[in-house]
């Protein structure tokens, strides 16, 4: 008597898919928190009207299951802070975060190849 059965192959790739996704959704999850902290830190201005309020309006959302993060400041006005007007200059706070992150997460996503 003998048992034979057919698939392993395919469930062993299927389950090494598996646990890649996980370690990508950490890694982006990861990346997401390191973003928003260094937007946080950023988002210090000189001059005008600098109540805090673009700092405590960074959010971070998670979408796609996990495999997408929107890092984000809610207010109205902060691409004129990011960017400046012909009145004021520009004082970037999520330009040089995302560069800054964006160097160790690339690197991150590599080992996983």
């Amino acid at each position: 008597m003998g048992l034979k059965i057919y698939g392993i192959k395919k469930l062993k790739i299927d389950l090494k898919d598996i646990e890649q996704m996980r370690l990508v959704k950490e890694i982006v999850k990861k990346h997401g928190g390191n973003l928003q902290q260094q937007m946080v830190k950023n988002a210090v201005f000189k001059g005008g009207y600098s109540t805090g309020e673009t700092k405590r309006s960074i959010n971070l959302l998670r979408q796609n299951a996990g495999l997408t993060v929107r890092v984000k400041p809610l207010t109205k006005y902060s691409p004129y802070v990011e960017y400046g007007t012909r009145f004021m200059d520009k004082q970037p706070f999520v330009k040089p975060a995302f560069q800054q992150v964006k160097k160790e997460f690339v690197k991150e996503l590599k080992r996983l190849t």
